[in-house]
């Protein structure tokens, strides 16, 4: 009876050792087969690989129209305004007057020192003929050329004080605001106008770091206007010198085509790279913001 069941035991070691090494069996010989599987590259649509820079140069960024220049005039004399030309949104051309004060007291001053230059040149030329005929001395002479001097710096500062009188314009453009009004007395160097220039506007704009990969100055852009039926042409002149250090992105510049009246500094767009066509200034195609 015990023998039996010593028996019974042993054959049911058995059969767990055979599925074992069956099992084993099996994976070997599916071991060759998985491995070709590994070893096969994956479809090229399944590889997660960077997007070109065709798809990042279709992502429009915003964008901010600046004026090629804006100017804060003033002056450094104390006058009176006598009379402004020019009123907020009004044109203008390169060297038209802008404004003008009442320098009657001004033009006497000037006037005035003038006069005492004119003196002192004299004194002076006299002085240096007496010591060619050794009737003076070399000191005296030195003096009344150094007064001389001293008066025609004098005259000098009176004429450019003078020549304030009249605020001329820098260049073509356009007033954007007017800081005093006609009978009003301004200290020196109080703001008196604020012009921009007239031409091609400048646009700002902020886009990635990563987009320096491609991005380089003479880049074609359009840039959509806010508001409006128009789209510009354009294309960067600079390029920030430095990244922002927390969103990695950094300023970049360009320039538009000079736009139709309606288009003014400040106003916002969206700027489009990747080679799309830009309408005319004056939008005659180009689709609505």
């Amino acid at each position: 009876m015990q023998a039996r069941t010593h028996r019974f035991n042993a054959t049911s070691v058995r059969l767990p050792l055979r599925a074992m090494m069956l099992a084993a069996a099996m994976m070997v010989a599916a071991s060759p087969a998985q491995a070709a599987q590994s070893a096969t590259p994956p479809p090229a649509g399944e590889a997660n690989a960077a997007p070109p820079a065709a798809a990042l140069k279709s992502t429009p960024v915003r964008g901010l129209l600046k004026a090629q220049a804006r100017s804060d005039l003033s002056v450094q004399i104390s006058a009176r305004v006598q009379h402004i030309f020019k009123r907020e949104g009004e044109a203008f051309r390169r060297r038209d007057v802008l404004l003008e004060f009442n320098c009657d007291m001004l033009d006497a001053e000037w006037r005035a020192a003038n006069a005492a230059w004119k003196a002192r040149r004299l004194k002076a030329r006299a002085k240096q003929r007496l010591l060619s005929y050794q009737a003076a001395g070399r000191l005296d002479a030195a003096i009344a050329a150094a007064e001389a001097e001293q008066a025609a710096a004098e005259a000098r500062r009176a004429r450019l004080k003078v020549q304030q009188c009249k605020v001329h314009a820098p260049y073509d453009g356009w007033v954007v605001e007017r800081h005093v009004d006609i009978h009003e007395t301004p200290p020196p160097g109080t703001k008196l106008i604020t012009i921009v220039r007239r031409g091609p506007l400048q646009v700002e704009m902020i886009v990635p770091a990563a987009w320096l990969k491609w991005l380089k100055t003479g880049e074609p852009f359009t840039f959509r206007v806010d508001g409006l039926n128009t789209r510009l042409k354009g294309k960067i002149t600079r390029i920030g010198a430095a990244v922002d250090e927390v969103s990695q992105t950094l300023r970049v510049y360009g320039e538009v085509q000079t736009p139709p009246e309606q288009v003014k500094p400040g106003m916002t767009g969206q700027v489009i790279f990747g080679g799309r066509q830009a309408t005319s200034g004056h939008g005659r195609r180009g689709g609505g913001a």
